[in-house]
């Protein structure tokens, strides 16, 4: 499994709220197993399979962390993660695939991705990674 990490400065954690995650993966029974998973650690999981669904819902609540799958249906994790980014400056992305990449960490960190993971990824990895940015709210107590 490939792990890219981009160094940039975490935002401040608001230890009151639990992370407010999006996952956004076309692979329904993936989403599916990531936010039940993710939600038993404690996470606040809205979900989609699409560009567009993930824009509907940014537009609706504010998230603070972002799990993106590269290949949509309507486009790709790294335009989707600047569009993001725009909307929630401090917000933390993963991009995953289940595609060998060849390109370099800055074509998904100049996007606005902090992490790229290789697919098949668990909900525990993610934590893992989510957690090297951001402490969660169960560790600050």
């Amino acid at each position: 499994m490939n792990v890219y990490a981009a160094s940039r400065p975490a935002h401040q954690w608001n230890p009151s709220v639990a992370s407010r995650l999006l996952i956004v993966e076309d692979d329904h029974a993936l989403r599916q197993m990531l936010s039940w998973s993710l939600e038993d650690l404690g996470y606040k999981v809205s979900s989609t399979s699409s560009c567009a669904g993930a824009n509907t819902l940014a537009g609706e609540q504010h998230f603070d962390a972002a799990l993106l799958d590269y290949h949509l249906p309507d486009g790709d994790g790294v335009q989707l993660s600047s569009e993001l980014r725009k909307r929630f400056p401090h917000i933390n992305i993963i991009i995953c695939s289940g595609a060998a990449h060849s390109q370099p960490l800055n074509f998904f960190t100049d996007a606005g991705a902090r992490q790229f993971v290789s697919k098949p990824v668990s909900a525990e990895r993610i934590h893992q990674l989510l957690s090297a940015l951001v402490p969660t709210h169960k560790e600050l107590r």
